[in-house]
């Protein structure tokens, strides 16, 4: 047994209100902690988005500067590249410059899934006037020879 705790029979009583102000003082504390770990987070989340948005926008704003010719130029010149019309030197500068960035590459793989989907579409439609068009001819035809 340890000796040097006092003999429980020698303890008083508490004055009035001392466990509650223990009890306030522990709540404060457990605030106190409580508010660091919420601040700490949301200064790693505000850091973390900095971190991503300083990211993002260098990117954006023609960073990646591969095959000599920027981001923000590619996206200009990705249509033209896209329906044929680009020159070819400026096709050989996109094509370098897509082979190494990511975001570039992306952009214009959306977009050449896009102008083929317009095209199907278009070569459907195009598909069923030309049926209606023969259907029309054919039922003209009998209708001028059945009588």
């Amino acid at each position: 047994m340890n000796n040097n705790l006092p003999n429980t029979d020698q303890w008083t009583s508490c004055p009035p209100g001392t466990m509650t102000g223990l009890a306030k003082r522990l709540q404060h504390k457990q605030r106190q902690s409580f508010r660091r770990t919420i601040l700490l987070a949301s200064l790693l989340v505000g850091v973390g988005s900095v971190g991503g948005y300083i990211v993002m926008t260098s990117q954006q704003s023609g960073a990646g500067n591969y095959g000599q010719i920027s981001c923000s130029d590619v996206q200009q010149l990705l249509p033209a590249l896209i329906n044929g019309t680009i020159s070819e030197p400026d096709g050989d500068r996109v094509k370098m410059h897509l082979a190494k960035c990511d975001m570039c590459r992306d952009k214009a793989e959306a977009m050449e899934r896009e102008r083929a989907s317009r095209e199907s579409v278009a070569l459907a439609w195009a598909s069923r006037a030309a049926f209606q068009a023969r259907n029309f001819r054919v039922h003209a035809f009998q209708l001028v020879y059945s009588r």
